[in-house]
C-alpha cells in the first residue's frame, strides 16, 4: 500500500512536473512571439549587430560636427555680406532722401508760381472766356451749315444718278406700254 501510494505520488508529482513544464513551455513561446513583435529601429539593429558600434557613432559625430564648421563659416560669410549690402543700401537711401528733399523744395516753388498764374488767368480768363464759347458757337454752327450743304448736294447727285438709272434701264428693256 506504501508503495502503490509512493507510485501515485509519484505520478502526479510527474503529471504536476509535465503541467509546469507546458506552462513553460507556453509563457518562453509567448516570450519569443513579444520578442519577434518587438520594434527594432534602425539604431538598436546597427547597435546589437555592429562590432564596433562607438567607434562609428564617433566617426559620424567628427563628420557632423565638420558639417556645422562649414554651415557656421558659410552662415558667417552670408551675415558680413547681409551687412555689406545693408550699409551700400543705407549710403543709396540717404542720396535718395537729400534728392527727394530737394525735389520737394522745387515742388514747392513750381506749386507757388502755378498758383499765381492761376490768379492772374482767373482774373484775365473771365474776358478770354466768353470769347472762346463765343469762337466755339460760330466754329460748330460754320461746321453744322458746311455738313447741311454737303448733305444737300449728295442728294442732288443722288436723284440725278437715279434719273440716270432709270434712262438706261428703259434704253435698255423697253416698256411693252398698252397701245
Amino acid at each position: 500500500m506504501i508503495e502503490s501510494k509512493e507510485v501515485h505520488k509519484g505520478i502526479f508529482q510527474i503529471e504536476w512536473e509535465h503541467k509546469k513544464m507546458e506552462m513553460e513551455m507556453e509563457d518562453l513561446n509567448q516570450k519569443a512571439w513579444d520578442i519577434q513583435m518587438l520594434f527594432f529601429s534602425r539604431e538598436r539593429q546597427k547597435y546589437l549587430n555592429e562590432p564596433n558600434y562607438e567607434s562609428m557613432i564617433a566617426i559620424q559625430i567628427g563628420i557632423m560636427e565638420q558639417t556645422i564648421a562649414v554651415l557656421d563659416k558659410t552662415h558667417r560669410k552670408n551675415v558680413e555680406n547681409c551687412k555689406k549690402l545693408l550699409k551700400k543700401l543705407g549710403k543709396f537711401s540717404n542720396q535718395k532722401d537729400v534728392a527727394n528733399y530737394t525735389l520737394s523744395c522745387n515742388l514747392r516753388e513750381e506749386l507757388v508760381a502755378v498758383s499765381e498764374r492761376k490768379d492772374i488767368c482767373n482774373a484775365v480768363g473771365s474776358k478770354l472766356t466768353c470769347e472762346k464759347i463765343v469762337k466755339e458757337r460760330y466754329e460748330n454752327m460754320m461746321q453744322q451749315q458746311k455738313l447741311t450743304n454737303i448733305a444737300k448736294e449728295q442728294a442732288e447727285q443722288i436723284s440725278i444718278l437715279q434719273a440716270e438709272v432709270e434712262r438706261l434701264r428703259m434704253k435698255t428693256f423697253p416698256a411693252l406700254l398698252p397701245m
